[in-house]
């Protein structure tokens, strides 16, 4: 995987992760997924679940990880990704962790 299809995958995953979890959609198709789903808001806005599947999508850092993998799933599918199972979970680990990173500066900003 070359530099610039890793920092797209990083921003992909961000940008898919954000939508999942906080982005209202066209129509509100997410949060009628979210709400599908079982989230729930406190007093504060912030998400939360009771459910295993709603606390997935009330956490950025889980959805991340799921999203990651799914994307690298769907890349080793099309043949755009074409390493062995270790290097495999290193690009996992590691575009879910550069996402988080992102997420963790935006949100400080």
């Amino acid at each position: 995987m070359s530099t610039k299809d890793l920092v797209l995958a990083v921003f992909a995953v961000w940008r898919i992760t954000t939508l999942l979890l906080r982005e209202e959609g066209p129509f509100e198709v997410f949060i009628k997924l979210r709400s599908f789903i079982g989230v729930k808001y406190n007093a504060e806005s912030e998400p939360y679940g009771e459910t295993s599947k709603a606390r997935l999508f009330a956490c950025f850092w889980c959805l991340s990880m799921w999203i990651t993998f799914i994307w690298m799933l769907v890349l080793l599918w099309a043949g755009i990704y074409s390493g062995n199972f270790p290097h495999f979970l290193l690009y996992t680990f590691g575009i879910a962790g550069m996402s988080i990173l992102c997420e963790e500066i935006i949100q400080a900003i």
